[in-house]
């Protein structure tokens, strides 16, 4: 398997958290680890083909972006909610300075919803000027993908709650 190919794969592998119900797991956990996996590479492809058709580079995928939006993103499934904050208090520079010390910082772009797909997510940050700002600028070289899903147990509805996240390097 090439680099390339493992970057991505490790920058869109994520799994299913707070699912409580052990009978319905393995179904719901196996569908939500295809379906945020997909997203994060819809959400790669998404961004850099924006990027492209304004004459932008593509950017490349960033090992400590990876490492450091994805424990983000986990935690906000984890724990239900949508913060540039983590509940260490940690902000974004800080999150991916801890993966890069010598780092100059990080951009970082946040949302959830109940569709869970790429488009669903790339609508969203397009959408509102700040996050397609940090898509489009030119100072971003990197970047780290995750999606998870926080879903209720089969006795209360089994609907999932879709968190993504998206770390720009310079």
């Amino acid at each position: 398997m090439s680099l390339a190919r493992k970057a991505v794969l490790a920058a869109c592998c994520v799994g299913l958290v707070g699912v409580p119900d052990a009978q319905a797991a393995p179904k719901r956990d196996t569908a939500a680890q295809v379906s945020t996996g997909r997203a994060a590479q819809d959400i790669i492809r998404m961004t850099n083909r924006e990027r492209v058709q304004r004459g932008l580079p593509a950017l490349r995928i960033d090992g400590r972006c990876v490492a450091a939006i994805s424990s983000h993103v986990a935690d906000m499934a984890r724990g239900g909610f949508l913060s540039h904050e983590g509940r260490d208090g940690r902000g974004a520079d800080q999150r991916f300075r801890r993966y890069s010390p010598s780092a100059r910082g990080a951009g970082e772009n946040l949302a959830y919803n109940y569709y869970g797909t790429g488009q669903s997510f790339m609508q969203q940050w397009l959408g509102s000027s700040g996050h397609r700002e940090n898509i489009l600028s030119r100072s971003y070289k990197g970047i780290g993908v995750a999606v998870r899903a926080n879903c209720a147990s089969r006795a209360d509805g089994g609907k999932c709650t879709y968190y993504a996240g998206q770390c720009f390097s310079q």
